[in-house]
């Protein structure tokens, strides 16, 4: 048991497993587990998946709680967030196709979408009643489980009543509807499968439901999964080059799933507790600290954040720093070639931010690097003022940790600030 438990809570923030997993509901959760992973293999998702809808988003920021009923089927499917499948997914279930006929009724997406995940980060849950189910069974354990997730939304209804938040509820079919919350507003329809669906009238079938449009416009939810992300980095630094410098960063992401996402520190010695594994730099306090280490660690920074919460699409990183951008871009490549990596200058955030972006790359999400030159007067045409604002903001985001002094990293992404622990 207590191995499974470390499976399914890694990578869920903090604040969240105490949601999940507390004096309340900690014994329904160690039976459902008895009854599922610990008494069979054939369980759907995969125990690493099996709190998925958990890690992208704080329960506090939560908005809005889609109920499913329970995983899909096949493991080609099943990813533990309802109605999601993964974007390798061939098969697309037939109950899907149903809910991105509606989005593109509705004019919400402009690219297919698999992979819903993004969402999560707007503070859309995505939560099946049923957390497993056997292979090739449907509803196989939504009974057991459902004593279980019950005390989720419960808590959910209750926080948002106690805090004065509207949220909503969104119960698809007579499983989701049979939770039917109290407290707050539902939105309530029939379940987009085509066993139901075929059942109604033209008017009310589920390419028609006028949920996601109502979510859209009240919480601003962004349902394009595919839509561009931007990144801004800058590095600060005064006494470049001194025994008494400081130097500092500042990353601003926007677009898609992020409105305004920032993050900026000092560059200090300084343990990352980075997903996989724990991440050191400047340890070694000779190490002065300069602009360019200010840049890279930047950099560093965005595309962690876009390995942690961008499932695919296109990225495109803006720096002021040529020399940053060609180590990425053209140096590190002609090094590796010719074997002479080891003299590269800040070696160590050059291969992380090297070792990000592959990973990247395997995730199917396009890098792309622009260069800005900085401290120019404002452009007139939109895209080329889109940059230079965002240029601006984090150049004075860094400015601003230099005069602050503070040794703590920086980030209004409250998830984000729980997983790494700054």
């Amino acid at each position: 048991m207590e191995e499974l438990k470390k499976v399914i809570f890694q990578d869920v923030p903090t604040s969240n497993i105490n949601i999940i997993y507390n004096d309340n509901n900690k014994q329904l959760l160690e039976n459902a587990l008895n009854q599922t992973y610990l008494t069979d293999q054939d369980i759907l998702p995969k125990p690493t998946h099996l709190f998925e809808t958990f890690k992208y988003q704080l329960i506090s920021n939560i908005k809005c709680v889609i109920v499913g009923q329970d995983p899909y089927i096949s493991d080609e499917q099943a990813m533990g967030v309802s109605f999601s499948i993964p974007e390798a997914c061939e098969k697309v279930p037939p109950s899907f196709k149903n809910i991105i006929a509606c989005l593109e009724q509705f004019e919400l997406i402009s690219h297919e979408v698999k992979d819903l995940r993004p969402w999560i980060v707007q503070g859309v849950l995505l939560l099946n009643l049923g957390l497993t189910t056997k292979v090739g069974v449907s509803d196989a354990h939504t009974s057991i489980w459902r004593p279980y997730t019950m005390t989720i939304v419960k808590q959910i209804d209750d926080f948002w009543k106690l805090n004065g938040i509207h949220g909503r509820f969104v119960l698809w079919g007579n499983h989701a509807q049979s939770i039917m919350p109290r407290k707050n507003e539902c939105l309530v329809r029939s379940h987009p499968s085509p066993l139901a669906d075929n059942r109604l009238p033209e008017e009310d079938k589920f390419v028609h439901c006028p949920h996601f449009n109502i979510l859209h416009q009240k919480f601003d939810i962004n349902f394009d999964t595919k839509c561009k992300i931007y990144c801004w980095t800058d590095g600060a630094c005064s006494g470049n080059g001194k025994e008494n410098a400081r130097a500092s960063f500042g990353v601003l992401i926007s677009g898609c799933q992020f409105k305004n996402v920032r993050v900026s520190g000092l560059i200090q010695p300084y343990k990352y507790e980075w997903k996989d594994r724990a991440i050191k730099i400047d340890t070694n306090e000779r190490v002065i600290p300069t602009n360019n280490r200010g840049e890279l660690l930047g950099i560093c920074w965005a595309l962690y954040v876009l390995l942690r919460f961008v499932a695919l699409g296109k990225v495109v990183i803006i720096s002021d720093s040529k020399i940053c951008i060609s180590t990425f871009t053209e140096w590190l490549k002609k090094r590796k070639q010719e074997g002479t990596v080891n003299e590269l200058k800040n070696l160590d955030l050059v291969l992380l931010g090297d070792k990000l972006l592959h990973r990247l790359k395997k995730q199917a999400l396009k890098v792309k690097f622009i260069h800005i030159n900085s401290h120019q007067p404002e452009p007139e045409e939109s895209l080329a003022k889109l940059y230079w604002k965002g240029n601006k903001k984090v150049d004075e985001m860094a400015t601003k940790c230099l005069t602050a002094g503070k040794n703590q990293i920086q980030t209004n992404f409250e998830v984000l600030r729980s997983l790494v622990g700054v």
